[in-house]
């Protein structure tokens, strides 16, 4: 049985019931082990058809995208093992499983944000501790990580870096081992609450934060380091919002469009602090009840310069 017959079997086996047996099988038959071309496009034709049936939580690998990737690496196509270069130039192929939900002008605003961060700290740190701090962060299918490798590459940034990508489900964890680049990516089975943000850039990317909140903010409070924070304010969840209270410098970074989910940037300075400085540059007596409101009231130029 040749290898293609093998991974057509495989992939049909994980597939059944909703593969389209005349599109499908054509393009694995046609499939040459050397054939980089086509591969990337009949992997992530195999991706879209599982999502499309997938059940439980769509923004989380389920176990049968982890089956497909493995069963091409099998085959002799390993994303894992690709240099930087090669792997931003496949995962072009994977737009369209990745982005599924047309929430693009967020995920790269995010994504744009998170990086400027990261390469800022790297560049005003003269600690070479601080020069490679590892950005960490949760990140499903891969959407954000992917649009900053794809930066990284395009600006020709400092190759030192690593990115360390974790979660809880091991499911999850198995797709990121197999998914990005080992070169600059590490993935580990992990709660991201257990990294510190004085040694890390910490990005927590949580679908619903009820089961969280807490945690967040005993640990996150008034700490020593800058870090992201995404969370769902639907159904309910607006009450979330007092996760903030008492934190640094707070920033929103996500789309104003997007109003069932919020995104921030908590830096050091306190938030208090930071918005007296900024009124007082402003010359403003305007008195608004809440910080964030009175923050939003201060001219963007003005908030360059605090």
């Amino acid at each position: 049985m040749s290898n293609i017959t093998v991974l057509a079997d495989m992939i049909y086996s994980e597939c059944a019931g909703f593969i389209k047996h005349e599109t499908l099988p054509k393009m694995i038959a046609n499939l040459s082990a050397n054939d980089s071309a086509n591969i990337p496009r009949v992997m992530c034709e195999a991706l879209k058809r599982s999502y499309a049936t997938q059940t439980g939580n769509t923004l989380q690998p389920s176990r049968t995208q982890v089956n497909i990737l493995k069963y091409f690496k099998d085959f002799g196509f390993d994303m894992s093992s690709l240099p930087l270069k090669e792997w931003c130039s496949i995962i072009k192929k994977f737009d369209s499983f990745l982005a599924r939900n047309g929430r693009e002008s967020d995920l790269n605003l995010r994504s744009n944000r998170v990086f400027d961060a990261w390469v800022s700290i790297r560049d005003r740190s003269t600690d070479a501790g601080k020069m490679n701090i590892p950005l960490v962060l949760m990140d499903g299918h891969g959407r954000i990580v992917s649009r900053i490798l794809r930066k990284v590459n395009k600006q020709k940034a400092p190759t030192d870096f690593m990115i360390e990508v974790v979660d809880v489900d091991q499911t999850v964890t198995e797709w990121h081992e197999l998914f990005f680049p080992s070169s600059n990516v590490r993935s580990k089975c992990a709660d991201i609450l257990s990294y510190p943000t004085d040694s890390n850039l910490v990005y927590m990317n949580f679908c619903g934060i009820s089961g969280q909140k807490d945690k967040v903010i005993a640990k996150y409070t008034g700490g020593a380091g800058n870090f992201f924070i995404s969370f769902s304010v639907a159904r309910g969840g607006v009450s979330n919002m007092s996760v903030l209270d008492g934190m640094n410098r707070v920033t929103s970074i996500g789309s104003k469009s997007r109003h069932d989910f919020v995104s921030y940037y908590i830096e050091k300075m306190r938030h208090d602090e930071f918005v007296t400085k900024c009124v007082k540059k402003a010359k403003s007596r305007d008195v608004v009840v809440t910080p964030l409101a009175e923050y939003d009231r201060i001219p963007k130029k003005v908030r360059a310069k605090c």
